[in-house]
């Protein structure tokens, strides 16, 4: 099982010990994990584009929490600043839960959460969430609304899970390992337990398809990495 961490990581770091593409097979796609955008409670903002201006109007002084330097969280919080002509100061943090601790003592003003981690912020009652990064709102925070709700339209981001084989795997083995993966993913029972866990069930897919999503994956955020200038040792 991977993250989508392997289409952006070739583009942040200088070494690399694999090649997506050269390394590995496609297998099955399984969930995606999308994010919230989540704000201090005190901070005087009630949706993306009253934060928009508010950044705006503070140039470099409000704080993202930053927890893994690449990742798609935080190349949310770029794509967002981009957007937006907003610049903010980004700061390392070394887990998700510090993070939200963080937030909820006014320390940090924006971080952009893994949705389970964002639903038990917001019911701590000192953290806001203004966003979800899917093109439809979420089942597991439905009071939260959607990035294109609210005028950013094609903000469909959203990491994924899946199942990568070694390259040159027979095709007989992909093809069956595929057939059993999308069966489970169909299931009620798993589709269920997906959201439960703060995450989108994939449809069923073929391994091409897989690969043609990795591919799109990483034509994007290889763009925005490149042009914010990220490259970790």
């Amino acid at each position: 099982m991977i993250a989508s961490l392997v289409v952006t990581n070739p583009f942040v770091f200088e070494t690399q010990l694999y090649d997506t593409e050269r390394d590995f097979d496609p297998v099955a796609m399984l969930a995606y994990a999308p994010f919230a955008i989540l704000v201090r409670d005190t901070l005087p903002v009630r949706s993306m584009t009253e934060l928009a201006d508010y950044i705006r109007a503070h140039p470099g002084k409000v704080t993202f929490a930053n927890v893994a330097p690449g990742s798609l969280a935080h190349l949310v919080g770029e794509l967002y600043l981009q957007a937006i002509g907003g610049k903010a100061e980004m700061i390392p943090y070394r887990s998700v839960p510090q993070t939200i601790l963080a937030l909820s003592s006014g320390e940090m003003d924006v971080f952009v959460s893994p949705i389970g981690e964002a639903r038990a912020g917001i019911a701590g009652g000192k953290i806001r969430g203004l966003a979800v990064t899917t093109a439809s709102r979420l089942d597991s925070l439905p009071e939260v609304p959607t990035m294109a709700e609210q005028g950013y339209a094609g903000f469909d981001v959203a990491g994924w899970y899946g199942v990568l084989a070694p390259k040159g795997t027979p095709r007989p083995i992909v093809d069956k390992a595929n057939r059993e993966l999308n069966a489970v993913i169909a299931s009620a029972a798993y589709r269920k337990r997906v959201s439960e866990l703060g995450a989108v069930a994939s449809e069923p897919i073929s391994p091409e398809a897989f690969r043609d999503i990795w591919r799109a994956e990483a034509e994007r955020w290889g763009a925005l990495i490149r042009n914010i200038g990220l490259k970790l040792e």
